[in-house]
Formats: C-alpha cells, sequence, structure tokens
C-alpha cells in the first residue's frame, strides 16, 4: 500500500453505504451471506492513513482477497455477517521504487480492516498490530467480474 507524498483527499464510499464481520477462509458467516452483500470480482481500492494516500486494485472472492499496486501486495481473507465485513490481511512490499513510500509506514504489515458493503462498493477502517496508533480507511468500488 504504497503512496506519494502529496495530500489526502477524504474516502467516502461512492454510491450506496457498506457492511462487516469474522475473517475465516469458507466460514459460514461467508457462505450465508444475502444477495445485497458484496458482489465478487475485481476493485479498485482508495486508501489513506496518516502518512499518506494511495491506489490499487483487490480481487474480492470466496472468502479471500489479493490485490497490490505499484509497490506492495496484499493478500488475507474476509467475511461476511450481519451485515458487515471483517477483513484480516497482510501487505509485502514486492518492489522498491524512488519517491514511493508505504502508507504503513513498513515494508510489511498486517491489517485488521471492519466496515460495511453492499452490491459494489464498501468501506472499510481499522488499524494495524505492526504499527499502533495508525489508522487506515480504504473505499473499495468494483470494476468487473
Amino acid at each position: 500500500m504504497c503512496a506519494s507524498r502529496d495530500g489526502l483527499w477524504p474516502l467516502s464510499p461512492e454510491g450506496k453505504g457498506a457492511r462487516s464481520a469474522d475473517a475465516s477462509r469458507g466460514s459460514e458467516a461467508y457462505k450465508d451471506r444475502d444477495a445485497e452483500d458484496m458482489e465478487e470480482g475485481l476493485y479498485k481500492v482508495l486508501f489513506q492513513t496518516q502518512l499518506g494516500q494511495g491506489t490499487g486494485v483487490v480481487t474480492v472472492r470466496e472468502g479471500r482477497l489479493t490485490g497490490g499496486d505499484s509497490v506492495m501486495y496484499y493478500t488475507g481473507e474476509y467475511t461476511i455477517a450481519q451485515g458487515g465485513i471483517d477483513a484480516r490481511l497482510v501487505a509485502d512490499t514486492h518492489s522498491v521504487m524512488p519517491g514511493i513510500m508505504s502508507v504503513l509506514g513498513l515494508p510489511k504489515a498486517r491489517l485488521h480492516l471492519k466496515g460495511v458493503a453492499e452490491g459494489q462498493s464498501a468501506h472499510l477502517s481499522g488499524t494495524s498490530p505492526d504499527h499502533p496508533g495508525l489508522s487506515f480507511e480504504a473505499t473499495l468500488t468494483r470494476l468487473a467480474d
């Protein structure tokens, strides 16, 4: 999750609201979700912390999240239950580029995010146990299947 050093923008879900839950692949919470929950597919992601902002892509499918940007890749799991999303993922560096830094302040970090999702968008926020005091926000918007 990398960023340039320019200013932050406000992140807000485009269109409808979003949802949150407990993270374990293939869990009953994921399998029992209703039709109004987040659709699977490829999403653009806009994210920010106190250290910067950035963009990337993530695939949401069968309880798994995978994605990346120009410097980092992300892998993890999510569950959907009771109107919400709960995601746990790891962001790790795949390339070093001059002038580009991680919005997490670390080359590798775990994230725990919760939020709301509906249909083709989601808004999540959370923290990293590897960087106490860091707040993370992300808005996902569906691009394709």
